[in-house]
């Protein structure tokens, strides 16, 4: 997953946000205690985002992704 206001123009409410997240004991990080939706599936890569809850795929499942030949396949691509 990937942070949006990481970075020298993050904007102050994300900041905020963030520290409220640490000040209260929530997670080691704001990403931590939140969940995405896959939705159209278009832009979430298969082997690359954490779109299941477990971690990204290609570690948790190393030795399969080490084999596979479509490192770089979306979900979308992958049929329903």
């Amino acid at each position: 997953m990937r942070e949006e206001g990481n970075g020298t123009r993050s904007s102050l409410w994300w900041k905020d946000l963030k520290e409220v997240w640490a000040s209260k004991g929530w997670g080691k990080s704001f990403e931590d205690g939140i969940m995405w939706k896959v939705g159209d599936r278009k832009d979430i890569s298969f082997w690359e985002d954490m779109w299941l809850g477990c971690g990204e795929l290609k570690s948790v499942f190393s030795r399969l992704f080490s084999i596979c030949s479509a490192k770089n396949v979306r979900v979308v691509e992958l049929g329903s």
